[in-house]
């Protein structure tokens, strides 16, 4: 009786742990500066939440993850930045995120 017992608990363990449910990466956003120039005021900007994630300068030759942050709702992303010139950018980098579509953005 006692082996049927500890049958039934691991089958019982393995069918929870099956059934439980298993928390996605959060997407990342991978930003590299390949120029041998700082690239200054990157920051994130959200369309629809009005989100801005500022994140600083960008050193020469480095990178940085940036974690995306979902909403309730569907958003855009996009990145901006200056130049050494002073020249403003902003660019799209995800058309769209939500809670239900976590991905890696590189």
């Amino acid at each position: 009786m006692n082996f049927i017992k500890k049958i039934f608990l691991s089958v019982a363990s393995i069918f929870i742990i099956a059934c439980s449910p298993i928390e996605k990466d959060h997407g990342i956003i991978s930003v590299n500066n390949k120029t041998d120039k700082t690239v200054y005021n990157v920051n994130f900007k959200y369309t629809h939440s009005k989100r801005i994630d500022f994140i600083g300068d960008l050193e020469p030759n480095a990178s940085y993850q940036y974690e995306i942050h979902y909403s309730d709702t569907e958003d855009s992303i996009s990145i901006n930045y200056t130049d050494k010139d002073k020249k403003n950018y902003s660019e799209s980098v995800v058309a769209y995120s939500a809670k239900y579509d976590k991905e890696n953005i590189i």
